[in-house]
């Protein structure tokens, strides 16, 4: 028996689509109380038209749970002219679990996370590609946040995977453990 022709492949969806997925996951981070762990999974890929903001005093945890690790979180670069993926706010935590993090684009520090102030991003089992920025093309951690990676990829990110800046204060922390660099583009 002969085997069946390929299904054709779907047109993408419109970008009132992405548009809604962004802020139906910006709002259930907005919403999720403040001081606990609120635990959002992501199932498939989500595409974003614009950045996500962890604010003051908000615990997000970001769980990808695709069933062959395939959870995406893509800045979409054609709809917007510069966006990071996430920005973590003074006083905001960010953990990431089993998703992959790219395409983030912007002036400054930070294409795929800007760690402001006291934040702090913890990514376990994450693969941060492809994102640029001015400096800290994949994490940005400018002055006293914290930043643990935990079985971590960084592929492609330019110019640099990570940039760390000057932390006036002795809450700082940077914690690697079996951080992967790819020297694809620009430095480790």
């Amino acid at each position: 028996p002969s085997a069946l022709p390929a299904a054709p492949r779907p047109p993408p969806p419109p970008r009132w689509v992405y548009e809604y997925m962004q802020q139906h996951l910006q709002h259930e981070i907005d919403v999720a109380p403040d001081g606990v762990p609120h635990l959002i999974p992501i199932r498939s890929t989500v595409v974003l038209p614009s950045t996500l903001v962890v604010r003051a005093r908000k615990r997000i945890v970001l769980r990808g749970s695709h069933p062959n690790n395939q959870s995406l979180v893509v800045m979409n670069a054609s709809m917007t002219s510069s966006a990071r993926v996430f920005v973590v706010q003074d006083g905001a935590e960010l953990y990431l679990s089993n998703l992959h993090v790219q395409g983030g684009h912007t002036i400054g520090c930070g294409g795929a996370v800007l760690v402001e102030g006291r934040g702090k991003l913890v990514a376990q089992y994450t693969q941060f590609a492809h994102n640029q920025a001015s400096t800290g093309g994949g994490i940005c951690v400018p002055s006293n946040g914290q930043l643990e990676l935990l079985a971590v990829r960084m592929v492609a990110n330019w110019p640099s995977s990570i940039e760390l800046g000057r932390p006036s204060t002795f809450d700082a922390r940077v914690d690697l453990w079996g951080v992967e660099m790819d020297y694809i583009y620009g430095q480790p």
